[in-house]
């Protein structure tokens, strides 16, 4: 019953993982309303395009499931980019780049119907806004992967990981001015969504070593065309940053909360101490799941930071996760090159571990929401007043 989700919860707090949600929290989550972020040009042209595939959606779909239906396929791409190309070194198929840039463009639809579903069968819930942002926080992985290996073709590098690490550290920060200032900065986002889905559906129509030669041709001030495209994405991101920092510090200093708001960065500054601390050779040999194991500990506290900002509740800057993976980074800096071969096995598992922990965690998460508001995941239903 509803009471077992808080109990499993609470094992997961004893295993030093992450806290859950009080009773206070819990209630002042039920109480949250959507707030529709800014928009923009193109989100207000595309408006009447998704209500009118609305009115195609059964009404009896729940918007989660809609929202699941965008991210499977999805899903699926990547899990055959980590089959292919399990070293980020290999050729990704062209179909596999056809794939999902489809998928991409079906999930991007498929996040513009979930809350247009909702409306329309007047079953709008704190756990579907959190289905929502939870789903485009995981969805932020296969996006990078597939721009910045399956078209740009950048390997196991250092520079790979880092621009991941931009990437999820903006999607953060969008959460993080939330919190401070009641406001999602959407504004930018299916911009962002369409080029990288146009970038791999375009690179999906030549093979991938014509693709990568391309790039390499000259184009301005002695650099390559892939040089100005990775430098136009990292400074795009580091622009994000600065505008969420920006207004959020601004909006934390007016509340007397610059400390806090400046602490709930750590784990993102930790994970970068670990990146730079990582060795050359383990990068090389374990790209892809030092970029797993990265990625979802980026999800995860997205995901916690997301959770305790609806429920009014502290989101904790010390996370033991993180703290494994920055040990591990600082180990590869000790250890003779001739033990390196250890470290790159023992990231598997602790990739493996992430996943576990972060999908039990927020499946507590969904237990006590569900208990507490009296709903269904995948059926609509009514939440309690």
């Amino acid at each position: 019953g509803a009471r077992a989700g808080p109990r499993a919860a609470l094992a997961m707090f004893q295993w030093g993982v992450a806290p859950v949600l009080s009773q206070g929290g819990l209630d002042c989550l039920a109480g949250k309303g959507y707030v529709p972020g800014s928009t923009t040009l193109l989100d207000d042209s595309l408006q009447p395009l998704w209500d009118s595939l609305a009115e195609f959606l059964p009404r009896w779909l729940a918007p989660n499931c809609v929202t699941l239906l965008g991210l499977a396929p999805v899903l699926v791409a990547y899990c055959f980019l980590c089959i292919c190309c399990p070293s980020f070194s290999e050729p990704v198929p062209q179909w596999q780049l056809a794939f999902f840039g489809l998928s991409s463009l079906f999930y991007f639809a498929m996040d513009n119907l979930d809350g247009k579903q909702a409306r329309r069968t007047g079953s709008s819930s704190p756990l579907g806004h959190l289905f929502d942002h939870g789903v485009d926080t995981l969805v932020v992985m296969p996006y990078h992967a597939f721009v910045i290996h399956g078209v740009l073709g950048l390997g196991a590098t250092r520079l790979m990981l880092l621009t991941q690490l931009i990437v999820q550290t903006s999607f953060f920060m969008a959460q993080w001015q939330e919190r401070y200032t009641s406001i999602c900065p959407n504004a930018g986002i299916s911009e962002m969504c369409l080029l990288g889905s146009g970038l791999v559906l375009l690179a999906s129509t030549v093979r991938w070593e014509v693709l990568q030669g391309l790039l390499s041709q000259t184009l301005f001030a002695g650099l390559s065309i892939r040089e100005l495209l990775l430098c136009a994405l990292i400074l795009n991101g580091i622009m994000y940053l600065c505008y969420f920092a920006w207004n959020t510090l601004r909006a934390a200093r007016r509340q007397q909360a610059l400390g806090r708001a400046l602490a709930e960065l750590v784990p993102f500054a930790a994970m970068l101490c670990g990146l730079l601390l990582w060795e050359e050779q383990v990068i090389e040999a374990a790209a892809l799941p030092i970029s797993v194991l990265m990625g979802i500990l980026a999800c995860f506290c997205t995901w916690q930071h997301i959770v305790f900002t609806m429920a009014g509740e502290v989101f904790h800057a010390v996370q033991p996760l993180v703290l494994l993976y920055v040990i591990l980074a600082a180990i590869s800096t000790a250890m003779p090159a001739a033990s390196l071969r250890r470290l790159q096995v023992a990231i598997v598992p602790c990739a493996a571990l992430a996943i576990a922990a972060s999908a039990r965690w927020i499946c507590c998460i969904i237990h006590q929401i569900k208990g507490r508001l009296g709903i269904q995941v995948l059926r609509i239903s009514y939440h309690k007043d």
